[in-house]
């Protein structure tokens, strides 16, 4: 057993403890030797790290790091898993292990000044089988199918044992194989003394492409112990699917011999020796292997014999068994090492040279096969249909309008991602995101806002504003027009009033998306969101700003989320930037859009003469926006909008019609 799997065969659990990790609620551990996270946020008191229930890998839901017990101490110790690491690093989790008394088989022993013992190779092990091993066995099958396929030819049937073995003969073509395939890997037929079982037998060779075992696999037809008419050695009157092995014979990885010296290549990995034979009769000449014991089971030194190659494409069967075993043999060979091929319509490799389809469509198969670890990469081509889609619809590429022309022309309009608005206090962040909110209403787009820091009636005040201006100098009768034509808009507001549970909040966001198709949403703000009795508030803040941004891509939707900064800008006398809030990191690594919301000094004296604000653009993540733009607007006082210029404001424009004195 190599060390690393015997660091892995104490589990995540026990390697946990000796890492000095202390066991929290719900099969967690903590603290997170990644990220140091204690807990798994604001409300969850359990630990980050999750356990599997086979105790054989774990995940922090805090920073999202995942592995197994090794890459936990390889995490603890270097701060990157195992895959991640250089080899000296690997030496120094190795020692770890041996001090720890994990490891059980090695000469090295750092507390002695002496050269490392050799270690005894591993004798391979050996099978149980219904059958003896023997060459010469191997050998009179072969020969027995070969006579076969001549009577076949020849018209002649000789005897009956003739026949019977024509049946393995009849079944090979039936499956595709040739007789050039069949000489190649000394296929055979075997009939039992009894002339009840007939077998096809597959020699297995070694890697000097010595025959070292035999797999005998059963021939479906009609039973001849009760001539089909049922008994308990059959199915129905039919022959039952068996492989065998022999009995003391070498369990030896298939195709071993194909193995190229190029290291630096992929092999093929198939779930059975008539799947080997059809890649080889397809073309497919080397880098080929198969097990002989099942999808379930992959033996220590097959590993050995395959662990200095690249990477590897698995052909296992698109079902239980098969998924099972591409799973474990994927995490022992390294999921980032490993592909899964789709043979879809085929089931396998056999079943591809049985239809005859092009060898041409399995290599470009091969080429796509999709890697087992959990991200995913892909070709340009594959993300072709979208970006058609996105091409019909142009809005969506841009981003939808703001309701501004110069907004739009800085951020490149609204598209799915985090946006994040700061400002000093009293800059005008609420005004300007509801009037943004009220502008997305107005084109039928389901809103959402949230008011913590005021009552919703001070939102609702603000939108009644955007509607008929200062609500208490107009008629009732204009009043009821405005709250008529806001109920109609698809705007919603979350009655809620203070602090609030993070996770609430995204239950929240995300039934507005299911079930009221809401697509933008403002949190105002991120102060009443965070945990108050977290210890490290700059990671809790990080953490939040994270889930809020990867939300908002995988439901396709914006959210638009309120900070504050600290005071350095008033420290350093310059205007606030996007760097000043809390959790900053975060935000220059998630957000997708970052506005700094200044109130312009402004009078008769000055260059600008009416009530505006400027924003800052300090993030652009839109290939049709321009990061570092700004942009001002003059702001009406009664109606709560924002324009272009202070001629377009309804105010004015009121004014001007003699509306008001």
């Amino acid at each position: 057993m190599k060390w690393i799997d015997q660091i892995n065969s104490n589990g995540v659990w026990e390697i946990g403890s000796m890492l000095q990790m202390s066991k929290a609620k719900g099969q967690s551990l903590t603290p997170c030797p990644a990220c140091n996270a204690e807990t798994r946020g604001s409300g969850d008191r359990r630990g980050p790290i999750g356990v599997r229930g086979d105790d054989l890998g774990w995940r922090c839901l805090s920073c999202g790091i995942a592995g197994d017990a090794a890459d936990l101490v390889s995490v603890k110790l270097t701060g990157r898993i195992l895959s991640n690491i250089e080899r000296e690093e690997r030496q120094k989790i190795k020692e770890w292990a041996m001090n720890a008394q994990i490891i059980k088989q090695d000469g090295f022993n750092p507390s002695r000044n002496v050269r490392p013992a050799v270690r005894k190779t591993k004798k391979p092990e050996k099978t149980k089988g219904k059958f003896q091993f023997s060459v010469g066995l191997a050998k009179a099958s072969h020969g027995a199918l070969i006579n076969a396929l001549s009577s076949i030819n020849d018209g002649e049937q000789r005897t009956r044992e003739n026949y019977l073995q024509r049946e393995v003969a009849q079944y090979l073509k039936h499956r595709g194989i040739t007789e050039e395939s069949i000489h190649e890997w000394s296929l055979g037929a075997y009939l039992t003394d009894n002339k009840k079982e007939i077998y096809l037998t597959i020699p297995i060779f070694n890697a000097k492409k010595e025959i070292v075992n035999i797999r005998f696999r059963s021939i479906p037809g009609m039973c001849l112990y009760c001539q089909g008419s049922s008994c308990n050695r059959c199915k129905n009157g039919e022959v039952k699917k068996i492989y065998y092995n022999c009995a003391g014979a070498t369990a030896a990885l298939h195709g071993e011999h194909l193995l190229s010296k190029n290291k630096k290549s992929t092999v093929l990995i198939c779930e059975g020796e008539l799947d080997l034979i059809s890649l080889w009769q397809m073309g497919f000449k080397e880098n080929i292997v198969t097990g002989t014991a099942g999808a379930g089971t992959f033996k220590d030194e097959w590993l050995d014999s395959l662990e200095p190659y690249r990477d590897f494409v698995i052909m296992y069967d698109d079902d239980d068994a098969g998924n099972e075993g591409a799973a474990k043999l994927a995490k022992k060979l390294g999921k980032y090492r490993c592909g899964r091929v789709d043979l879809n319509p085929h089931e396998d490799p056999n079943d591809w040279l049985m239809s005859s389809s092009p060898v041409e469509d399995l290599a470009i198969a091969l080429d796509n096969a999709s890697p087992m670890m959990d991200a995913r990469l892909k070709r340009v081509e594959s993300y072709s249909g979208e970006l058609e889609d996105l091409i019909r619809n142009p809005l969506s590429l841009k981003g939808r309008s703001t309701g501004n022309y110069d907004i739009d022309d800085a951020m490149g309009g609204w598209r799915p991602g985090l946006s994040i608005f700061t400002g000093d206090t009293a800059s005008g962040k609420t005004t300007l995101t509801t009037w943004l909110a009220h502008e997305q209403a107005k084109q039928n787009v389901g809103v959402m806002l949230t008011s913590y820091e005021q009552r919703p009636i001070g939102t609702v005040q603000k939108l009644m504003r955007l509607e008929c201006g200062d609500f208490t100098r107009v008629t009732q009768s204009e009043r009821e027009g405005a709250y008529a034509r806001l109920s109609n808009m698809p705007l919603y507001l979350l009655d809620h009033y203070g602090e609030m549970d993070f996770s609430k909040l995204l239950e929240v966001i995300k039934y507005a998306v299911r079930r009221l198709d809401v697509e933008w949403f403002l949190v105002d703000h991120l102060g009443f969101l965070l945990d108050t009795k977290a210890k490290d508030e700059r990671r809790d803040i990080e953490a939040k700003i994270r889930e809020l941004a990867v939300l908002a891509v995988n439901e396709g939707v914006t959210i638009v989320l309120i900070c504050h900064p600290n005071n350095l800008s008033v420290a350093h006398q310059r205007r606030v930037k996007l760097t000043d809030c809390k959790g900053a990191s975060a935000i220059r690594q998630d957000a997708h859009i970052g506005v700094v919301v200044e109130r312009v000094d402004y009078g008769p004296d000055k260059p600008i003469k009416y009530p505006a604000t400027r924003l800052y653009f300090d993030k652009v993540r839109s290939e049709f926006g321009r990061q570092g733009s700004e942009v001002i607007l003059f702001f009406d006082l009664d109606w709560c909008a924002y324009v272009d210029n202070f001629d377009a404001t309804p105010t004015h424009i009121a004014n001007q019609n003699g509306q008001f004195i």
